[in-house]
């Protein structure tokens, strides 16, 4: 009967030693005690808002029910002081899917006036098959300009 007499202090040791540390692991910890913690970042704050799309948009239009060939490449020209027509470099191109140029138009070019479209057969520029009536720019940030043309001319 050794062994009982040695179990029951044993398991009240055990048990003591458990609330002894249980108690220690629970005690309130005097202040300035603790290991520094991260501060807790602020939300972040929302990303501003994408600026607003400045300048406006021509479009030339195919109409009618002749369509250009494919390959068709159009230009850009503006008038002169002189009455002469030049090409506005980079407004060329070919017409989408929608049988359509678009181009943008900066904000310190909008109310320009006295442009056209030419398109031609191809790249080559060999042969014209239409140009547009003359045209202004948009006069105000948003506005979409559309030209018609048809082959064989303007509308």
């Amino acid at each position: 009967m050794k062994t009982k007499s040695l179990v029951i202090p044993l398991f009240g040791l055990a048990a003591l030693l458990a609330f002894v540390l249980f108690s220690l692991s629970t005690s309130p910890v005097a202040a300035g005690t603790l290991p520094p913690r991260p501060e807790t970042p602020a939300p972040p704050s929302p990303a501003p808002p994408p600026p607003p799309v400045q300048g406006g948009v021509i479009v030339l239009q195919q109409t009618g029910e002749a369509l250009f060939p494919a390959g068709a490449w159009t230009v850009v020209q503006w008038q002169t002081a002189l009455g002469t027509w030049a090409d506005v470099e980079g407004w060329q191109g070919s017409f989408n899917n929608r049988n359509q140029v678009i181009w943008w138009v900066a904000p310190g070019n909008l109310g320009e006036d006295s442009f056209r479209w030419l398109v031609y057969a191809s790249e080559a520029r060999t042969e014209l098959l239409a140009t547009s009536e003359k045209f202004d720019l948009p006069g105000k940030t948003g506005e979409v300009v559309t030209v018609p043309i048809s082959l064989g001319g303007a509308e």
